[in-house]
């Protein structure tokens, strides 16, 4: 009997442990996304300059790796598995940079924090005021923005975009893809006042 014991404990164990399985579903892994920056290229002939991109600032809730959703006015949805690949503030960053260098044509651009003694002709700052998908799945795009002189930190051009995408309801990949279009439209608009303002340094 001695010699069976081990054997009948073995067998206990693994009926217990089968068990408690059900208890303890696995879960799915988490997906990640990523902001992707547009292809577009320049609408114009490429200028001499140099751009900095940054100080971006988004709302606070959006600092977090969840995929974040509005469910109402008041309601926020946070979903554990479906996140970011990267802090949303350094994602949004290297889009619009790369946005801007070439829809400009230049690839002299840089992100904040600026290394000490680069010249820049101007800097593009941003404070994203809304920047999240609906439950229905259209996705939302308010900033308010500036070009600013960086010698001076005169602003030369102080703009509020609101900005809107469709996408499917419940996906995340399509609502980062459109989150994605929203940027490069804000870029489009951003670019545009560089090229006015250096039009109108050029000419005066």
């Amino acid at each position: 009997m001695l010699r069976r014991t081990p054997i009948v404990f073995l067998a206990w164990f693994a009926a217990v442990a089968s068990g408690c399985a059900g208890f303890f579903p696995r879960t799915d892994p988490p997906s990640f996304y990523v902001l992707s920056a547009s292809h577009d290229v320049a609408t114009g002939p490429p200028l001499d300059v140099a751009v900095g991109v940054g100080p971006i600032e988004l709302p606070a809730y959006l600092d977090r790796p969840q995929f974040v959703t509005r469910k109402g006015p008041n309601q926020l949805d946070l979903a554990e598995n479906e996140r970011w690949a990267s802090p949303l503030q350094k994602a949004a960053t290297n889009a619009l940079l790369l946005n801007l260098a070439r829809q400009l044509g230049t690839d002299r651009v840089s992100s904040f924090p600026y290394a000490l003694g680069l010249p820049r002709d101007y800097d593009a700052s941003v404070q994203f005021l809304r920047f999240e998908a609906s439950a229905s799945g259209e996705v939302f795009v308010d900033a308010y923005w500036w070009i600013l002189d960086p010698k001076t930190g005169t602003p030369l051009a102080a703009r509020l975009s609101s900005l809107s995408r469709s996408a499917a309801a419940g996906d995340a990949a399509a609502a980062a893809a459109a989150l994605s279009s929203a940027l490069s439209d804000l870029s489009t608009e951003m670019a545009a006042a560089i090229r006015e303002i250096h039009a109108r340094r050029a000419s005066g």
